[in-house]
């Protein structure tokens, strides 16, 4: 309490009729709910940051705002963020060990994007999934050997969705399809599976196990350590549902793809790292049997919500978009990597990990562009991209 800590969160400013206010996301999904506090109060929030006791936030707030906030009212927002478990110390970590063995018992996982991005209700999930789509899939002598697809909220990217399943669904499907999903909850981990089946509104995809123990025992880290990731992100279970629709006996492996950000000076980039080539190769092992390999990744995140002070042009986005997505279409990983650095992350590209493993999974493969789309968001000047890119077998 005497230096209190905070724990990573998600800061969105946001416009309220009360003004504006900054909202504040747990990506480890700890506290129940999001907290919206106003501006002052999230000053005080990004003061603590272990090594300020209170008079030092006081006076910082002082010299903010011309103004002195009492010792008691700073005392009673720590124990309010101690009782959401927002803090960063013993009995957050209690709680989250808590929370991590309850879903480490659970042999199911359960959706959580259900009634939020899309419809609980079965038939009303067919009948929303299938408007996205322009005509149904028609059979073609057409096979894939993985793609590129949003993970969006479907409401807002759904037909970037169909266009790729589309594609997908118009050649036989294989019996199994690796998913790598974009990890956005910051857990440390560059790769995390899990050997549960996930539930639909649809009925349970299944996980195929054997194959998750395969491409475990082919790394060089412990492939199942961060399986807590998969609580809470909605990058595969989106997948999921449209693969429930269209190719219901499909199994899944499923794998959360974590930050790069640790390649951003290194030489090569990620290419190298004894943990990607050894999950790349033991990747490649499962594709001796036919099997799709799936990035679920959208593109860039830019204006006032993602940190930027200023909006950025739409269709300066949209020019360097495309530049990326030249190297994922020539199947260029490291190029498509060095891209991305070159430009400092300045675009916020959500998807480079899974994409880039994508790449060279199915090394020496090209692929087509089949959608590309931004969606707005006017109340924080505020855009995010994201494309469909299928790879032929």
């Amino acid at each position: 309490m005497d230096n209190p800590k905070i724990r990573p969160l998600e800061a969105i400013p946001i416009e309220t009729e009360e003004g504006k206010m900054v909202y504040l996301r747990d990506p480890l999904q700890v506290m129940d709910k999001p907290l919206i506090v106003n501006p002052a109060t999230f000053f005080l929030l990004c003061l603590m940051n272990g090594s300020a006791d209170v008079r030092d936030i006081q006076v910082a707030f002082l010299r903010r705002f011309g103004q002195l906030v009492q010792s008691a009212e700073i005392e009673r927002l720590v124990k309010s963020l101690d009782d959401s478990y927002l803090l960063d110390n013993e009995r957050f970590r209690a709680r989250q060990a808590e929370m991590i063995a309850e879903f480490r018992a659970q042999t199911v996982r359960k959706p959580t994007s259900v009634g939020i991005c899309y419809p609980a209700d079965p038939e009303e999930l067919k009948k929303f999934l299938w408007g996205f789509f322009e005509d149904r899939p028609q059979p073609k002598d057409r096979r894939l050997s993985g793609f590129v697809v949003p993970h969006i909220d479907l409401r807002r990217g759904g037909r970037s969705f169909a266009r790729v399943y589309r594609e997908a669904a118009e050649g036989p499907p294989p019996q199994r399809a690796l998913i790598l999903g974009t990890c956005h909850s910051g857990q440390g981990l560059l790769f995390n599976a899990t050997r549960k089946d996930f539930e639909t509104p649809l009925g349970v995809v299944e996980t195929d196990k054997d194959a998750v123990e395969s491409l475990a025992s082919a790394c060089s880290f412990d492939l199942l350590l961060g399986e807590y990731s998969h609580k809470q992100e909605h990058s595969i279970e989106l997948q999921t549902v449209f693969l429930k629709l269209l190719f219901p006996e499909i199994k899944i492996v499923p794998v959360l793809v974590g930050s790069f950000a640790e390649f951003t000076e290194r030489e090569g980039g990620p290419r190298g790292d004894e943990r990607v080539e050894s999950f790349v190769a033991g990747a490649r092992k499962l594709l001796a049997e036919p099997c799709w390999v799936i990035a679920s990744a959208d593109l860039s995140h830019v204006g006032r919500r993602f940190g930027d002070e200023a909006p950025v042009s739409p269709s300066l986005v949209e020019s360097e978009d495309r530049a990326l997505l030249e190297h994922v279409a020539a199947g260029d990983a490291d190029g498509f990597h060095l891209h991305d650095v070159r430009t400092r992350g300045r675009y916020k590209v959500c998807g480079v990990p899974p994409i880039y493993v994508l790449l060279r999974i199915l090394e020496g493969k090209g692929g087509r562009v089949v959608s590309y789309e931004q969606s707005p968001e006017r109340e924080t000047q505020s855009l995010v991209t994201f494309a469909g890119v299928v790879f032929d077998a």
